[in-house]
């Protein structure tokens, strides 16, 4: 009768345990998951900057900047994922220098894109601000 009693508070004291472990290791996947997620944000905002980055620079080598010194054009450029332009959208800006932009971006044919699905989601509809 005693080692039933005591294999019973040893079966309960396992039990404890066992829940207690797994209550902590489900907070430290939370953690994980959270941190995870932050990273992985980063990371899309960052290829999102280096994409507008390169298509900026694309834009600047197919614009005669002569006569725009000191102007500035804000669009939004839609893509597909292969890159091929969708619709190009003047916010505000010099209207010849947008013009031009404009011309300069469907010059290119197509514009880099990223093959990462969470990276072309945020820049499918990129904001590019040309300033000469």
């Amino acid at each position: 009768h005693v080692r039933s009693r005591r294999q019973r508070q040893m079966c309960i004291r396992d039990r404890d345990r066992a829940a207690a472990l797994a209550k902590k290791l489900a907070e430290q996947w939370a953690v994980d998951s959270r941190h995870r997620a932050a990273v992985d944000a980063q990371y899309v905002k960052d290829e999102k900057l280096r994409y507008q980055s390169l298509v900026t620079q694309i834009i600047m080598e197919r614009i005669n900047t002569a006569g725009f010194k000191g102007q500035k054009c804000d669009l939004n450029v839609r893509v597909n994922p292969q890159g091929i332009v969708l619709g190009i959208s003047v916010d505000k800006g010099d209207s010849s220098l947008c013009l031009e932009t404009k011309r300069a971006i469907l010059s290119a044919r197509s514009l880099p894109v990223s093959n990462n699905s969470a990276v072309y989601e945020s820049m499918k509809k990129m904001d590019i601000s040309i300033r000469i």
